[in-house]
């Protein structure tokens, strides 16, 4: 219930209008099927309410609670332990925002921990039904985000790592997983696998820096999401795992958490690209082992309140800011405009044109002031007699936020963006209406249709700084350039 209260009149952030548009308009599995699939059903049923969009994700986080809560128990850990361990998870920042918003760890979380329970258990039966619910939830799991596929060929590597004892489970376990995730190889063929490679600049923000940078950054990347001492409590459960490793049941929860950090320490260290929720799925198995015995430690009082002062902390600060922007004024205020200048460190530079944010306080005020803007960009635009006019912009924030909250909902072609190209449906022979935020320039595939200016407006809203964004009409018949990523694939 606190959640809930604490997302309303907190509208869609710009990932949520863009999975939001994405169900809406071109409900795929190429991406996060499960996630689109959930936002598709309750969009329909109930489309104009952002709060009850985001039901079906508060729910999952208490069957997540739950989920751990089971997985603890099997771990035969005590009651205060187990206490702890799913209070320090459903008090971290992680667990609130996934939890609380559209985003694919939401339906990642508490299907993962279901496929972890389903092969424990049989793992416990040696049922082959129950191997074959391991990979249906598996697949299922798959599906979730391409994450997901990483964590259940982790699971599949464990079984065949068991040599010809675990031989039979694996079968039964990859074929309903192989069955259940094949809308998603079928997506991703009929794309020529076109879309993963589009996020080789996500979160690339470690480029230019040194392998010991990325390395380190890598390790304490997840303590924007974590606080320091859960943190340190889940990478000694890494150790306790590694030790405990020949036991039944321990290698399923450790070969598909060590198969996820090899991965992202492989894009880190390479690439540059380090973001600190990817690699927390994986951690969940973990879970029980980094809490195991917890209350025998020295100063284990300490470490209860530490884990659930720092936790609950880390995570009331975006939460309340997000629900009242004028506290994150304030904050700012107080801590000085240097730290609120740091949100672009968290962006790629790729990117950053494409989500242009420069501060906390603006990352805030991303999730207010749309429903008054979208009227008004309605308004402006029926005065200019151009009603039904597709939208298009380079920052798919801005045009999905449109899309989402202009009365007629408009489609929407977001251009220069390798990520949406193939929902982009463009129609060279249509007149389009572009908007931007001030000041940006304009992409050369739209300054060549030589764009006519229309007007400026502004979204505000209580406790933000106003934004301001240009609009201009792009003419008809064109075209289309492939470097403009505007042509559906």
């Amino acid at each position: 219930m606190l959640k809930g209260l604490l997302v309303v009149g907190v509208e869609l952030g710009k990932d949520e209008v863009a999975y939001w548009y994405w169900a809406r308009h071109h409900l795929d599995a190429s991406y996060a099927f499960v996630l689109f699939a959930l936002i598709r059903v309750f969009d329909v049923v109930l489309s104009d309410s952002d709060l009850l969009l985001r039901l079906p994700f508060l729910l999952g986080s208490v069957a997540s609670a739950w989920l751990l809560n089971l997985a603890c128990e099997r771990a035969g850990l005590t009651a205060q332990d187990r206490l702890v361990a799913v209070l320090s998870f459903a008090t971290s920042h992680w667990a609130w925002h996934t939890g609380s918003f559209l985003h694919p760890d939401g339906v990642l979380v508490p299907i993962w921990l279901a496929t972890l329970a389903s092969a424990h258990r049989a793992e416990r039966t040696k049922s082959d039904a129950d191997w074959a619910l391991t990979g249906v939830l598996a697949g299922l799991t798959c599906l979730c985000k391409y994450t997901g596929c990483i964590l259940a060929a982790g699971l599949m590597l464990a079984l065949a790592l068991r040599g010809r004892h675990g031989l039979r489970a694996l079968l039964l376990a990859a074929v309903p997983c192989a069955v259940v995730s094949t809308p998603l190889m079928w997506a991703l063929w009929e794309l020529d696998f076109h879309l993963p490679f589009t996020l080789g600049s996500l979160s690339q923000v470690a480029a230019e820096r040194p392998v010991i940078w990325r390395v380190c950054l890598f390790v304490l990347a997840p303590l924007l999401y974590v606080s320091a001492p859960l943190l340190w409590l889940l990478y000694g459960g890494i150790g306790r795992a590694w030790r405990q490793r020949t036991r039944d049941g321990v290698d399923l929860m450790l070969v598909p958490a060590a198969s996820l950090l090899a991965t992202f320490a492989f894009f880190a260290i390479v690439n540059g690209q380090v973001k600190g929720n990817w690699v927390l799925p994986g951690l969940l198995g973990l879970w029980p082992l980094a809490f195991h015995n917890l209350h025998r430690r020295k100063f284990h009082r300490i470490w209860w309140v530490a884990l659930l002062i720092l936790g609950a902390g880390q995570t009331a600060v975006p939460a309340v800011t997000l629900r009242l922007p004028a506290t994150a004024r304030w904050l700012v205020s107080v801590s000085g405009t240097m730290v609120d200048a740091t949100y672009p460190a968290i962006v790629s530079p790729t990117d950053l044109p494409k989500e242009p944010t420069f501060s906390w306080t603006e990352r805030v005020c991303e999730y207010h002031g749309w429903s008054e803007f979208g009227r008004d960009v309605s308004a402006r635009l029926i005065r200019a007699d151009l009603t039904g006019v597709r939208l298009t912009s380079a920052e798919y924030g801005l045009g999905y936020g449109l899309g989402r909250y202009m009365p007629d909902r408009p489609a929407v072609t977001i251009i220069d963006d390798q990520r949406f190209a193939h929902i982009a449906d463009v129609d060279a022979q249509e007149s389009t209406i572009y908007v931007t935020r001030h000041g940006n320039p304009l992409p050369l595939s739209v300054s060549q249709r030589q764009p006519t200016w229309l007007d400026r407006t502004t979204r505000h809203d209580v406790g933000c700084e106003p934004v301001d964004y240009e609009i201009y009409l792009l003419p008809a018949s064109y075209d289309v350039s492939a470097e403009s990523n505007t042509e559906s694939r």
